[in-house]
């Protein structure tokens, strides 16, 4: 039997929070690597904030999708079964608690906070919804790629250092492309309930061959950026240890543009994250491992 609780620790899929937690902290393993004292209770409050809203976004789109009629999966229809009205409740609650610590955050950094997290809280709280949905306007995308991109790699970058960079919304727009893939292969594999439902998604828009090609390129383009942006200094040549993430994106691309049937688009969207999180991890190792030996044989 399904329990409130342990619906409530699904709607919260705690295995897509590296997809925040790791972007989050692009903007201070910049900041270190540019010589930036890091404030542990500043990055404390970005963290806490990141994942309070994430969870939040992922309860509420949860209630949505039992609202507008989706039933795509186990949760879903557990969801049905068990009053969905707690997780509005849950969800809520998580959203005020991710802006108070962001309102503890605008109040250490500064106002600049306040408009980025005011960005970010719109986009996060529209991103689902019975009535307005960015998800359902096949603007889930694009809102995933601007918040667990640019937005949230140039927000983390201020709330440390109170400093911005170009380069760092370069550099976080690799990660962020990663992340919007997730929802786009989610999408794909939904594609014949939301018809159902009555609901737009971004694939919808795509002949299927089409589909595979956005996916590869979305899948291509973050190490594109990356090696790109070496070459005319923008980033330290460290930061190609994300191609050692590369063997890990081949079974993903077997997956997508497998011609048995339909893709298991459930492997390759799991494939994804663990893509998004060791991609992350090693542009965190490129930008801090060099300055914290340095620092640590200085001394």
């Amino acid at each position: 039997m399904i329990t409130k609780f342990s619906l409530y620790l699904s709607s919260l899929r705690a295995y897509s929070f590296p997809l925040s937690i790791s972007s989050a902290l692009i903007g201070p393993a910049w900041a270190y690597s540019s010589g930036h004292k890091i404030d542990s209770v500043r990055l404390f409050l970005i963290c806490a904030t990141v994942l309070l809203f994430h969870g939040a976004v992922n309860m509420l789109n949860d209630y949505y999708d039992y609202n507008r009629g989706v039933d795509t999966n186990e949760r879903q229809r557990a969801v049905q079964r068990n009053a969905p009205g707690f997780l509005l409740h849950y969800a809520l609650l998580l959203f005020f608690i991710g802006a108070s610590f962001g309102a503890a955050l605008v109040y250490l950094s500064g106002l600049p906070m306040l408009v980025m997290g005011f960005i970010g809280a719109v986009l996060s709280f529209f991103y689902t919804g019975k009535k307005f949905s960015l998800k359902y306007m096949a603007l889930g995308e694009l809102t995933v790629f601007i918040t667990f991109g640019p937005l949230l790699g140039l927000a983390s970058l201020y709330a440390v250092s109170r400093t911005f960079s170009l380069h760092v919304a370069l550099l976080s727009s690799a990660p962020g492309l990663l992340a919007a893939l997730v929802l786009f292969l989610n999408n794909l594999r939904d594609i014949d309930n939301d018809k159902k439902a009555h609901i737009k998604t971004l694939p919808m828009y795509f002949a299927k061959k089409t589909c595979t090609l956005v996916a590869l390129s979305m899948l291509i383009l973050p190490y594109i950026i990356i090696v790109c942006g070496t070459i005319p200094g923008f980033f330290t040549a460290y930061l190609l240890l994300i191609l050692l993430s590369l063997p890990v994106a081949i079974p993903v691309i077997k997956v997508i543009f497998s011609n048995n049937g339909t893709p298991d688009y459930d492997k390759a969207l799991m494939g994804t994250i663990r893509i998004h999180t060791l991609f992350t991890v090693l542009c965190i190792t490129g930008l801090v491992a060099p300055v914290f030996f340095r620092r640590l044989f200085e001394n």
